[in-house]
């Protein structure tokens, strides 16, 4: 199975995304940790999903500025969100806010949330240990 960080397994996510998305809004919002892989895995998928057609919302100085009413209205606005848990996803307050909302739009609007897990393994989200067992006791 492909990585989603080896170019096919990013492929494999956006191909997944153009179907699920065909005919409809083509909103995407993105939630990753900007100071660990904000320029690299993130700006890549960022910049692979509009050119996919995938109109995608992420918090970084443009349309939704980082205001919390204004990224929890770009959540809710949105079709889908990819959560890229990474080893300081948890670290980040900004992360866990923009986390909160996103569950609770799942829980509101059916929100379809897909996790993409870049250099953590899975089971440390799922079973919330280490940094994620910490950071997941104060949400």
């Amino acid at each position: 199975m492909n990585s989603p960080t080896s170019p096919m397994g990013l492929f494999s996510v956006i191909n997944f995304l153009m179907l699920f998305l065909s005919g409809k809004a083509n909103d995407v919002f993105l939630s990753f940790n900007h100071q660990e892989i904000g320029k690299n895995f993130a700006d890549h998928l960022y910049k692979d999903l509009n050119y996919a057609g995938i109109r995608t919302f992420r918090d970084d100085g443009g349309i939704y500025t980082g205001q919390k009413s204004d990224i929890k209205r770009a959540i809710q606005e949105s079709r889908m969100s990819v959560v890229v848990f990474s080893k300081d996803y948890a670290s980040s307050t900004k992360c866990l806010d923009q986390l909160v909302l996103i569950m609770d739009a799942r829980r509101t609007t059916g929100l379809l949330v897909l996790p993409l897990f870049y250099n953590v393994d899975p089971s440390e989200v799922w079973e919330q240990k280490g940094l994620f067992e910490e950071a997941f006791a104060f949400c």
